[in-house]
């Protein structure tokens, strides 16, 4: 598997760019496509020789994600990884070191070199990129307060997306990240980057899933 990876080219096709969204990415590394995975592109050398991502790739191959949970667009989840230099509790630092990314702006986080990280809050108008583990403040999939915050039952495919949640949180080892990414240093705009990623069990990379949602109604 290993070998059949290495096959795959990266491809410039993860992001959405219409009505003028990612002018500007948020990284330093395009992000793209390789094969089964979403990625950036100066991972792909380090990934395609990597002998143990096929574990990784069949874990995740078995967890139905599905769409983005929240917003008002239907993007599907993703799954993504990248190499990861951290340390075996990862602090959001660490996290962000290994997304690439360009300019993380937040007015409302004292510190990123934690490995529990509280959701800072929802202040439109500032810098409001977000990185925090706190499954009950994220976007993508069904939230533990969904049933008291929206007044109804789970249906099944809320409940699919909560027991994916639960089943990518038993493959990290330590937190689950959350991570929103505005298209530069925290400003508001068309599209933001949605990640949910934790250390790997099996290798020294990230996991998880990336996916992509409307800025309005959502962090702004």
């Amino acid at each position: 598997m290993v070998f059949r990876l290495a096959q795959h080219e990266f491809q410039d096709t993860f992001l959405d760019r219409g009505n003028d969204a990612f002018q500007r990415t948020p990284f330093r590394s395009r992000i793209g496509v390789w094969g089964p995975w979403v990625t950036l592109e100066s991972a792909v050398p380090h990934l395609s020789t990597d002998v143990s991502l096929p574990g990784d790739l069949a874990a995740l191959e078995r967890i139905p994600f599905g769409q983005c949970a929240y917003g008002a667009a239907s993007y599907p989840l993703r799954r993504f990884t990248v190499p990861f230099d951290g340390g075996e509790r990862p602090t959001g630092a660490e996290v962000l070191a290994a997304l690439e990314v360009r300019a993380f702006g937040s007015d409302h986080l004292a510190t990123l070199d934690t490995a529990t990280l509280p959701f800072p809050g929802y202040r439109p108008g500032t810098r409001n990129d977000e990185i925090h583990t706190d499954p009950a403040q994220q976007h993508l999939f069904t939230r533990p307060t969904h049933e008291r915050e929206y007044g109804e039952p789970l249906g099944a495919s809320e409940l699919a997306s909560r027991q994916a949640l639960e089943a990518l949180k038993a493959e990290v080892a330590g937190p689950l990240y959350f991570v929103l990414l505005h298209e530069d240093d925290g400003q508001e705009c068309q599209l933001v980057v949605l990640f949910a990623v934790g250390k790997s069990k099996r290798a020294k990379r990230l996991i998880g899933v990336v996916t992509q949602q409307v800025c309005h109604n959502l962090c702004d």
